[in-house]
C-alpha cells in the first residue's frame, strides 16, 4: 500500500472546451430535459471557474429541479418523473447567481 504526500494543483478550467468537457462529465448522470444545451450554460458562466465551482453549479441545478417538483406536489400535481429533470433554466438560474 502506497501513500502519496504530494499536492497537486489544477487551476480552473479557462477554455470553453474545458468547461464543456467538465459539465459534460458532470452531468453524464442527470437527467436533463431535451432544451439543456450546456454550450449556452457554458456562454451564461464567469471566466475562472474551478472543476468544484461547476460540479456546485450541476448540483445547485439539481437541487433546482427537485425544488420545482416540491411545489409542484404542494400545488397539488401530480409528480412523474418529469418533474425530476434539470431544464436549461435551472442552470441558467442558478449561472446567473455565480
Amino acid at each position: 500500500q502506497f501513500q502519496f504526500d504530494k499536492s497537486i494543483y489544477i487551476g480552473p478550467a479557462t477554455e470553453p472546451d474545458q468547461i464543456l468537457s467538465i459539465l459534460t462529465a458532470l452531468t453524464r448522470k442527470l437527467k436533463v430535459t431535451s432544451n439543456v444545451d450546456l454550450h449556452e450554460v457554458v456562454r451564461q458562466l464567469p471566466p475562472g471557474l474551478s472543476g468544484a465551482d461547476l460540479s456546485s453549479i450541476v448540483s445547485n441545478a439539481a437541487l433546482a429541479a427537485a425544488h420545482r417538483a416540491i411545489l409542484a406536489e404542494e400545488a397539488g400535481e401530480a409528480i412523474g418523473d418529469e418533474h425530476l429533470v434539470v431544464s436549461l433554466e435551472d442552470f441558467l438560474t442558478v449561472a446567473k447567481a455565480v
